[in-house]
């Protein structure tokens, strides 16, 4: 874990779980949000 600075960019990779139903359920994007 780490902060991130308004005035710099960043990259790397998210991990998450999620629930079962939602990994199995083709028909549904998923979508991540980050404000």
């Amino acid at each position: 874990m780490e902060s991130l600075n308004p005035l710099f960019s960043k990259t790397g990779t998210i991990i998450f779980e999620v629930a079962e139903e939602v990994e199995t359920s083709a028909d549904k994007p998923l979508e991540l949000c980050l404000t």
